[in-house]
């Protein structure tokens, strides 16, 4: 029974593994021009001709292999989103505020600020007027934030190796001429301790300023022994690129109502619609779409009026139309409130945002790009965890780096997206499994009655 069971555990194994993709599984390739082999992460946008060629609706048949034919981890993902703006990082320039002990009154000083045409701060001096007033090592620093062009966000502060623990807390104030200044955050902690081997670290100080001048001030009279400040900022989302993929259709009537179908040759993700019939026209759209000729028509969008007006020589169109959700369905079908007519067709217009393949470079290069297999699907990957860890250590304007594809090159072709009949073997194995135990019982029945009946006689 023991064999019996192993035998049984090999064939599962050997039936799960017969997914796993080779190179030789692929239609097409795409080498990865990888600069230098060092980035860890990268990125591949993906082109026309890889939506193109891609088979199956979730794009999981899209791999990466590196010069052993060794598929790397990798995920597909989305493009950012135009509402989320990016995230970015600027050390600023910072200086020590000097401070005084002794005698000399507080009106006895006065701090000098040398700036620049921009206004920017060149030097922080001080000058003592009173005898007996003498400069010391300071707990108070002024940033020059004057270039920033966005809103700063937070305050990271960085201190020598060697500081030690300490618990502070901290005045953050805001000014654009030096002299009127404004409180931006009171007693904010600054932690560096460790116990029992685990260490706590606090150094952001949250903000939303658009001042041009910062003044850090330590609250307990400590030190703090300070070297580097940096701020991070929301940059403006860059507008988004829309990419459009135009279909000619074919008049079709069903049930005495007139439809334009269409076919999108490509797992596109068609995410707004577009129709164009001729200038001074307007009417109101339906659109749907399903995947196979077999499954039933889905609507995409809400119904919309779209028209086109000359005007003065110029056209003036109405705005696309968002989809419900991203569809990357082969067939398409419009349909208007007012017959168009044998004269006219409209053109389908589809529009989608190039989504990325990231991955990661393991083992030798070049690395190639494969697409397109009706047989091969990427495996599962944890990258997209690991990258929220690395934009934890290494600050959230990390992303990983862009490479460009080269020419295609084919390798299966057509034959790749052919399914190969795939047997049972999950089936197979528990018939097997089945009878081997019905034959073991009947055995096992036979014994016990040639026994009884030697027994009787």
């Amino acid at each position: 029974m023991r064999h019996l069971k192993i035998v049984c555990f090999s064939l599962m194994l050997v039936a799960s593994s017969a997914y796993a993709g080779t190179r030789s599984d692929y239609a097409q390739q795409w080498g990865l021009d990888i600069g230098h082999a060092d980035g860890g992460i990268y990125r591949v946008v993906l082109s026309r001709d890889i939506y193109r060629q891609a088979h199956t609706p979730q794009l999981r048949d899209i791999e990466v292999f590196n010069e052993e034919g060794r598929s790397l981890p990798a995920v597909l993902m989305a493009p950012a989103s135009e509402s989320a703006p990016l995230t970015s990082v600027a050390t600023l320039p910072w200086f020590t505020l000097p401070e005084t002990v002794g005698s000399g009154r507080s009106d006895d000083i006065a701090m000098m600020v040398e700036r620049n045409a921009d206004g920017s701060v060149n030097s922080v001096g001080v000058r003592v007027f009173a005898p007996g007033t003498v400069p010391v090592v300071s707990s108070s620093w002024l940033i020059d934030a004057s270039r920033m062009r966005e809103a700063v966000h937070g305050l990271t502060l960085n201190w020598q190796a060697d500081a030690g623990q300490f618990e502070h807390y901290m005045d953050v104030e805001g000014s654009d001429d030096l002299r009127t200044w404004h409180v931006l955050a009171l007693r904010a902690p600054l932690l560096n301790l460790v116990r029992n081997g685990q260490s706590l670290r606090h150094d952001r100080i949250a903000l939303d300023s658009r001042y041009r001048y910062l003044r850090l001030r330590l609250l307990d009279n400590g030190t703090l022994p300070l070297t580097e400040v940096r701020a991070d900022f929301a940059m403006p989302a860059a507008p988004m690129t829309w990419q459009w993929e135009e279909l000619s259709g074919a008049r079709v009537i069903e049930k005495g109502r007139e439809y334009f179908e269409f076919k999108l040759d490509g797992r596109f993700p068609a995410a707004h619609a577009d129709v164009l019939l001729g200038d001074n026209d307007t009417r109101r759209w339906t659109l749907e779409s399903r995947d196979t000729v077999q499954d039933p028509w889905q609507t995409r969008a809400p119904s919309w009026i779209a028209y086109a007006v000359r005007m003065e020589g110029q056209e003036v169109r109405s705005m696309p139309q968002a989809l419900y959700g991203v569809s990357r369905d082969r067939y398409w079908r419009l349909s208007s409130d007012v017959p168009v007519g044998n004269a006219q067709v409209p053109m389908l217009r589809l529009g989608y945002r190039p989504e990325s393949l990231v991955f990661m470079a393991q083992g030798e290069g070049p690395y190639v790009l494969a697409a397109g297999s009706a047989n091969a699907v990427r495996a599962p990957s944890s990258l997209v965890q690991t990258m929220e860890t690395l934009r934890q250590q290494l600050g959230p304007a990390w992303v990983p780096e862009t490479v460009d594809l080269s020419a295609p090159e084919t390798l299966a072709g057509a034959t790749a997206l052919t399914p190969v009949v795939q047997r049972d073997w999950k089936n197979w194995t528990l018939w097997a499994v089945l009878i081997a135990g019905a034959a073991l019982v009947a055995g096992f029945a036979f014994s016990l009655l040639r026994r009884s009946s030697n027994g009787e006689n």
